[in-house]
């Protein structure tokens, strides 16, 4: 777990577990193009919530605030690459903020890097 502090809020990030399955859904379907898309049958959500935390190339994301309510996601993915010499890339996708939490500026900070509290990029260590 690593604590980002904004202003007056305070956020924990951590890996995801499969308990926070209903809450990821419910922010993926909290917006414009998730109210359409996303399905209230949590099963297939659990059967590849499962998938990605199998995979060490994965790391999904979940960011609480002080009342320990999950507010925001983001799913990191490593990506092997033939190009600039065999580079490992990373593939940030599904991000999403919940309404309470937008404009608490934690986007821009997460665009700038997943970073620890030491300032080294964030590895995706079960715990």
């Amino acid at each position: 777990m690593h604590t980002l502090e904004i202003g007056n809020r305070s956020f924990v990030i951590s890996r995801a577990q499969k308990e926070d399955v209903p809450q990821l859904v419910a922010l993926l379907a909290d917006d414009v193009l998730g109210r359409d898309r996303e399905s209230l049958d949590l099963e297939s959500y659990e059967r590849a919530f499962a998938r990605i935390d199998r995979d060490e190339n994965q790391l999904l994301i979940a960011v609480r605030d002080e009342k320990d309510s999950l507010v925001a996601t983001m799913q990191l993915t490593l990506i092997p690459s033939l190009s600039r010499g065999g580079a490992t890339r990373l593939q940030i996708e599904a991000v999403r903020v919940a309404g309470s939490t937008r404009g608490a500026a934690w986007a821009r900070h997460c665009s700038s890097g997943p970073i620890s509290g030491d300032g080294s990029t964030v590895r995706s260590s079960r715990s």
